[in-house]
Order: C-alpha cells, then structure tokens, then sequence
C-alpha cells in the first residue's frame, strides 16, 4: 500500500509537472508568435516609407560663356571660353562673320570649352552651346560678340631674326617698331629674353620705335637666347595695338674680337681670348677720326658702293667721292665707319691714319677679317676720339651699366 502509495504521487508530481512544460510550451509559442507579428509590422512600415520618398530630380544644366553676348571691344589675345555647372557640353560651335568654325578644345570631362586660335581684330563672331545634365534635359545657349578695333597697327621687328643663327658676344637684342611707342612700360611687360646659362641685362629705349637689350656683360660663348616679343593683342600706347608676336631664337658663336689702336696703325684680331694676327691698318685722319670704343658687326657685303653725301661731304668736293667700290666691306657703325679693303692706302697702312673714318685694310687682310667677322662680332676701337654715341648702331657697349639700365622704362 505505501509503495502503491508514494508511486502514485510520484506519477501525479510528474504529471503536474508535465502539465507546467505543456504551459510553458504553449505560453513560449503564444510569446513568439506575438513577437512575429510585431517585426512583420514593423518592416512594412519602413518599407512603406521608403516608397513615400521618391529620390529628388538633377538639377539642370547651367552654361557660362565668356565673352557673354552683345560684348563689344573684346581682347582678341585672350581666348573664348565655355564652361558647364551640373552637367556636361555637348557640343560647341563657334563661327566668324563668313561662317567658318573657329577650332576649339573640349576638356576630357566635358565641363569646359576654349578657344584654340586668336581671334582677329575688329571681328564679329557667334558661338552656340549645348549642355545636358545628368538625366539628358538639354540647354541651348547663344553668344555673338566683336573684337577691339585699333586705330592702327604696329609691326615689331627682332634682330637676330630667325633666320640668323648665331651671333657674336657683343650682339644687342634690337626691338624696332614703325609707330611710336607711347606706352613703353607697357610693351616692356610683354617683352622676355631667356638664356642658357642665364645672363643679367636689361632693356634700353633708344627712340621713341627703338628698344635694345644687351646682357651686363659679353654674352658667354655657346649662350643659348630666346626671345618673345608678346605685343599680338596688346595696345601700346594711342589705340595703336601689334600687329603680331614674334619669338626668336639664337645662338652666341666663338668670340671674335679686335682691338684696332689708332696711335699704332694694327688692328689686333683675338679668337677666344687668343691672339691670332695684327694687321697692318689706317684709321680716319685727324680731321675725320674713326670713333673711339666698342663697335658692335652689323652687317657685311663683297662690295659695298660708298657715297660721300651719305654723311654730308658732297661727291663734287674736295675729298668727296660717289660709287666708291669698297670691297669686303663689313658694317661697324650707321654713320658709315666700316672696315673694307682700300687698295689706295695699302702703302700707309700701318704706319698712318688717312681714311675718311673707315678701317682700312689690304685685299687679303680685308678678304681675312671679312671671312671670319659676321654679325655681333667685336671691333674695339682704341687711342683715339672723340666716342661712338651709345645710339649709333649698336653702340650699346659704350655706355656704363648703371646708364644703360637706366633707360628702360620700368626703372630697373
């Protein structure tokens, strides 16, 4: 009876707590299934936002031109531009007053447009822009403007031009317009020499359509110059605007030198600093000396046919002469100083000084000195007077630094 007894209520504690597990399990299945719903609903909602919130539309295209329309006396050395905000071009085309398409380049993003040739004075043109933004919706814009227009034009010229070559260590960069120049610090801003190796110098107003650069010192053998005359564009003083830019470039050759003494009658030739020959010589006489200091090769001729008028002697009198025939004539000064063969002083040169200025030689020494003296080469004159004037040819080696620098027109 106790053992039938204690089984029992061990069988009815175990069913009590069987019958716990059902309710937990049942109270545990009630709990998640409400949990369930709640997430589900929770998840609808935000999904349901994310509906009510459809993404915002691109905003459109914006195109700025430059020069906008109807802009007159526009800079003709500054180019065209296009650019695009919120999106891209897609095409540019810009046309003169005839109709043809001024070229342009179009940047790899496609954002900006520019002009790739300078524009023309006094010149109508018209440009058409399309641009889109990101979703395709296109924009069309409309420019039509004119350049300046000068009252008229000046035309620089360079020497050494281009065609030159090389030049010799003495040479002066010579800047000469065919209009006068009113605004010099201006063109002087546009103006640049570069070397290799680097050399100081400075720029120098000979006239009022005359600018000369000479570096502080003879330019070092082998020197590499390059030259940019930037004036395309530019207004140089009075309306007056140039006609182009010019760029040129150069090279300093070997170092010929001579050292003409009028008291010895010898012109002393130097190569590289090395003396090769003296030469026997006659200078100008008394009356008419040959200039003291450093004369700068402008130019030379096989035949040069001489006039005495040409620096104010009259052919008819006494002394005078026209169509003079002065072979192997080579340039040192523009009043006329040259040295040349003069097979009629050939028996007093070396010993006197007859010439009218000129440098006198026989016809080998003349044919010598002729074949190896070209352009920017040195003839130093010295022992005599009166001095070659700085602004005679290229006298520019006659004045002191400090002088010369002092005449440009930005004060260095």
């Amino acid at each position: 009876m106790w053992g039938g007894m204690r089984s029992s209520g061990a069988l009815n504690k175990a069913a009590v707590v069987g019958g716990m597990a059902v309710l937990a399990l049942v109270a545990g299945c009630t709990s998640t299934t409400g949990s369930s719903h709640t997430a589900s609903g929770a998840g609808g909602a935000a999904a349901h936002k994310a509906k009510a919130a459809p993404p915002a539309p691109p905003p459109p295209v914006a195109l700025a031109v430059n020069p906008v329309t109807g802009t007159r006396d526009v800079d003709v050395a500054k180019p065209v531009t296009v650019r695009a905000s919120h999106g891209t071009l897609a095409s540019v085309v810009m046309t003169n007053a005839t109709g043809k398409q001024i070229a342009g380049t179009l940047s790899a993003d496609h954002r900006s447009w520019v002009s790739a040739v300078s524009l023309g004075y006094a010149k109508s043109y018209a440009l058409t822009a399309v641009g889109a933004n990101a979703a395709g919706k296109e924009l069309t814009t409309k420019s039509s403007f004119k350049t300046v227009t000068p009252a008229t034009l000046t035309d620089p010229t360079v020497f050494p031009a281009a065609s030159t070559g090389s030049v010799g260590i003495g040479q002066p960069i010579d800047v000469r317009f065919d209009e006068n120049i009113a605004d010099k610090a201006g063109v002087q801003r546009h103006l640049k020499v570069t070397s290799d190796p680097a050399q100081v110098g400075a720029w120098h107003w000979m006239t009022d359509q005359d600018v000369q650069w000479r570096p502080k010192v003879y330019w070092k053998v082998g020197t590499k110059v390059h030259v940019d005359v930037n004036l395309y564009g530019v207004n140089v003083g009075n309306n007056i605007y140039g006609q182009e830019s010019r760029h040129v470039s150069f090279k300093i050759h070997d170092n010929w030198t001579a050292i003409g003494d009028v008291s010895k009658y010898t012109l002393t030739i130097y190569h590289n600093g090395k003396k090769v020959r003296t030469l026997p010589t006659s200078f100008g006489r008394p009356e008419l000396p040959t200039h003291n200091g450093p004369h700068v090769v402008e130019f030379k001729y096989p035949v040069y046919y001489m006039n005495s008028a040409s620096w104010g002697l009259p052919a008819n009198a006494p002394g005078g002469y026209a169509n003079f025939p002065a072979y192997w004539a080579v340039r040192i000064s523009d009043d006329g100083e040259f040295v040349h063969v003069n097979d009629g002083t050939d028996d007093v040169q070396g010993y006197a000084n007859v010439t009218h200025g000129c440098v006198n030689l026989s016809m080998a020494n003349g044919k010598w000195f002729y074949d190896h003296f070209g352009s920017g080469d040195i003839v130093n004159i010295v022992g005599g007077s009166p001095q070659l004037p700085v602004d005679d040819g290229y006298g520019a080696w006659n004045d002191s630094w400090k002088a010369w620098a002092a005449g440009s027109a930005l004060h260095q």
